[in-house]
Formats: structure tokens, sequence, C-alpha cells
């Protein structure tokens, strides 16, 4: 059997398994209420999680804390972020959607299935919910399209210091900068120079040719997205959106108030050229295209004593377990000889995918207790960093510390959802030893190269399509990126970018629909621009 064969089988087989998960805990929807043995009411939540995450929810304190709010029994699932990328167009297509779902649709999944519930009719059943609104404008721009309607809440991220930057971090080993002489990188060629040294003179010390100069994170095949190679789009003048979803994965970007996909660029091409360039010397391994996602996470923490990662994009140094001190964040490396020329990823703000609610599930009293819970402070700080009493101390109302002891444990997601539950953390909170708070240090350089947020180079998270729109984008963004990420993937692994073939490639893009998805988002960037 073929690799591509064998791929396509295992990928069927996965969203088999899923729909047919989804389709045990959500049986009992539609007009007949679903209760266990006892006759409480069942709650079903389907949610992904982080690789580092060692826990169940189930077994968590925070999780009897919401089946004693519901007085319901709660079924949550969870799947890995790989796992799901494969199984969500079943899932949609079916429609077996849990009774609440967590970080796993954007809006335009919610727009284009009538599978989820308008909470705009629902905020009086949901008080917290409502109050989150009023305090976050963002997030309630985040959630509301210009019908009105409002199909999920926006996992709140903006008291925990990630409104200034959303994790797409340059990180370089500064211990092997040092050992080498060499000076952090601040345009390609320096770069470039930088990760050729990392090749060849062997920085670990171990005397094997085991270094990996720049660790990338595999293409995803829903476009560009977190931890993305294409990050570089930013060296060349051109700030992305990439988790911005569903506009900044397609290459849509803003520019002087003007909506544009950095897929008709020549600065596309020229950031192509060169992570073709890097591939070939090895620089970048030519399986790091393709690399699951586990192993890039185990090859960043190595074994624990001897790095083996001179440079990757991803969340702050925490992601390199034990070697996390030999890890510096740097500027987005200009693609000219100018480092002032580069830009950086826009700030999310609440543009996290949250919590969206099946629209004909049984038993809503019981699920809007639930979600009412979930925002209580004490659950919400318990299900992002861990249980109340072992990962995190309360000092007082809505004051915390994570001890010291259990920091490194609590930092790499180890025993909370992280921004993979759902979390709401009001002004006023304070909680010491946060890592949160190292993250938004590592991340300031940013802040700087990133346009602001009432900047006309700025693309709102919040512009969201309606219905009809929203569809439209999403069929032609489907069949764009089912061919783009194949052809990309290509040329940066294998090389034969020329001008014909770029030609062609522009082309293809057209009459897939790429210049009408641009013209949709123009017109909704200026509606929303009215607000």
């Amino acid at each position: 059997m073929s690799t591509s064969l064998k791929r396509r089988v295992n990928s069927i087989l996965a969203a088999g398994v899923a729909v047919a998960m989804l389709v045990g805990v959500t049986a009992c929807g539609g007009s007949d209420a679903a209760v266990d043995d006892s006759g409480k009411p069942i709650v079903t939540i389907m949610s992904t999680k982080n690789s580092l995450t060692k826990i169940d929810p189930a077994e968590t304190q925070w999780f009897k804390e919401l089946e004693a709010a519901c007085d319901c029994t709660i079924q949550w699932d969870t799947v890995s972020v790989d796992a799901w990328q494969q199984q969500k167009a079943a899932v949609l297509t079916s429609g077996e959607v849990a009774d609440i779902s967590i970080a796993l649709f954007g809006q335009s999944d919610l727009a284009g299935y009538p599978y989820f519930e308008d909470l705009s009719d629902d905020l009086d059943q949901l008080p917290s919910v409502k109050k989150f609104f009023e305090d976050r404008d963002y997030a309630r721009k985040s959630a509301t399209t210009m019908d009105g309607n409002i199909y999920q809440i926006p996992n709140d991220v903006v008291s925990q210091g990630e409104s200034n930057y959303t994790g797409q971090t340059f990180l370089i080993n500064k211990t092997w900068l040092d050992k080498l002489g060499l000076d952090i990188p601040r345009t390609w060629d320096e770069l470039t120079e930088v990760l050729r040294a990392f090749k060849t003179q062997d920085p670990n010390g171990n005397g094997e040719a085991d270094e990996i100069p720049w660790n990338i994170r595999a293409m995803e095949t829903s476009g560009f997205g977190w931890y993305s190679p294409f990050q570089l789009i930013n060296s060349t003048g051109i700030s992305t959106a990439m988790t911005m979803s569903p506009a900044g994965p397609e290459g849509i970007y803003a520019k002087d108030g003007k909506v544009g996909n950095f897929l008709q660029t020549e600065n596309f091409r020229q950031v192509v050229e060169y992570l073709s360039e890097l591939t070939s010397e090895g620089l970048i391994p030519q399986a790091g295209w393709t690399k699951d996602d586990s192993k890039w996470n185990s090859e960043l923490q190595s074994d624990g004593e001897t790095a083996i990662t001179g440079m990757a994009i991803t969340w702050d140094t925490t992601s390199f377990g034990g070697l996390s001190d030999q890890y510096v964040s740097i500027p987005v490396p200009s693609s000219s000889d100018d480092p002032a020329d580069a830009t950086a990823e826009q700030a999310q703000l609440a543009s996290y995918d949250g919590i969206a609610i099946k629209a004909d599930a049984p038993n809503k009293e019981a699920i809007f207790k639930v979600v009412e819970k979930m925002m209580d402070t004490d659950v919400s700080v318990a299900q992002f960093f861990g249980d109340l009493g072992e990962y995190v101390t309360k000092l007082g109302d809505k004051s915390y510390e994570i001890p010291q002891e259990q920091y490194d444990a609590v930092s790499a997601g180890e025993y909370g959802m992280g921004n993979r539950g759902y979390s709401y953390f009001p002004e006023g909170i304070t909680i010491e030893n946060n890592p949160v708070e190292h993250f938004d240090e590592t991340t300031r350089i940013y802040r700087d190269q990133a346009p602001g947020l009432d900047s006309d180079d700025y693309w709102p998270g919040y512009v969201i399509p309606n219905d009809e729109d929203a569809k439209t984008l999403s069929d032609n963004r489907t069949q764009l990126l089912n061919y783009v990420v194949t052809q990309v993937s290509q040329w940066v692994s294998n090389g034969g970018l020329d001008d014909a073939s770029w030609d062609e490639f522009q082309d293809r893009i057209k009459a897939l629909g790429v210049e009408d998805n641009i013209a949709l988002w123009q017109k909704w960037y200026d509606e929303y621009a009215k607000l």
C-alpha cells in the first residue's frame, strides 16, 4: 500500500472513530431528554487537549463541581489536536456534535452548519456570560454576527496577558549562540548563517550530528496556523493573522485598510523560496514538513539534558521543558537588510474558539448551569491551571498562587486544560507565580513589531460574515487550501518553484476563489469598520 493511500485510509478510520464516539455520547439527543440510570440529566462535552496534558477531566475536583452545579452526569471526551483536524469534517457532516463543544469550531463552521444554538436569546439564563460580554467588548464583537446571532462564547484570554501577542514566538537556543560566539539574528541572511553554524559546529557538544537547526512544526491541512514556518511572511512586511480564524489561515491580511491574500504576493513566493533553500541545505529537516506533533514536542524537550533544537516557533520557552533556560525569544527576522522592515503576527485577544452549544440538545437547563459554573472564578482557575489545593493555592477572593514546587508541571499544562478548556478570568484577579506572565515577558518584544489594534494594518478577528457569505467563504477556502497546502508542501520540501509554476499557481488559486474571498472579506471588513 502506498504512503499516500495509507494516510488516506488512516484519515478515514480516524474520522469514523470520531463520528462513532460522538454518536455514542449524543444518541439520546433531540427532543427526548438524555438521563442516566438514576434519572439525572446527561450533558456531553467534547474538547481538544494539549499534547502534554495528563489529566482526565472526570478525575478532577473542578469536574465534580460542574456536576454538582447542574445536578447532572457529565460525559467529557477529549481528542488530540492532530486527531481532531482529521475528524472535524466528518463530525460536521454527520451533525453528531456534543451538547457542549469547546475550542472545536470556528465561526465559519458555526455559520455554515445548522447544529448550533443562537445564544442571543439565552443570555438572561446565562448571567455570567452576559456580564462577560459587557466586560469584554472585543469578545462580544467576536461572538456576534452582523445578523445579531451569537453562536459561541469566545474563550477569555484578555486578562491572561495574551492580548499582547498570539504565542507565535520565535525562540532560539541562546546557549548555542553564546558557545559559537554568534549574535541574535535580525535578518534572514544572519539567520541562515546561524542555522548553518548550528548544523555543522556541534553546539550541543555531544560529538554527534543530531542538531536540528530549525525544528519546524509540520504544515496543517487546514491552512496557515499555529507555529507555522510561514510566520516568515511577517519578515517581508505583511502582518499575518494566522490565529484569527477563519480569515487568517487562508492568507487574509489588511494593509492600509485594503484586504488582500498573501498567497497572491511576491512576499509569499519569497518565503517559499527561502524555506525551500533552508530545507535543501538540511537547515530545516525535510521530514519536518510532515512530522507528527507528538514527535515535534518530544524533540523540543529532547532528553531534558542535551538540547537538539536550535530554533523553533512555539508558545514560549516552557515548550522546551527542562531545557527552557537555554532559549530566548527573538524579534521576527527581516527579509531585507533592515530589521525595521519586519512586522509580527497580530494580537488575538478573544479570538480562541470557545463554547458552542448544540441547538437541539436535550437538558438545556443543565447545560446552561454547566456553562455558568465554568465561568466561576475558582473553577476557571482550576480548569486552566490545575485543581485548587493541589496545584493552585487560593489566597483570598480572586487571589491565587501557584506554589513553586508545582510551577513546572502547571507551566507545562500537565494538570490543567489550559486554553483547551474554558476559563473566564475577571478583572481584578491576581495569580502569583503565574506562568502566563512569563509568556507575556517572552513575547513582549513583538509589541513594537506588530500593528496596534487601531491600525489599518490590523485584521480584527471579530469580522464575521453573515451566514450566506460565511458558507461561500468556507466552501472556497476548503477547495483553495486543499490545493495550496499540497502544492506548497511540494515546493518547500522538494523545490521546483519557477516562473512557470508560480504563474500556474496564481491561475489555479484565482479559479478556486481566492479573489472572490478577498472581495467578501473586504465587504465585511468595511461593514464592521462602521460599528
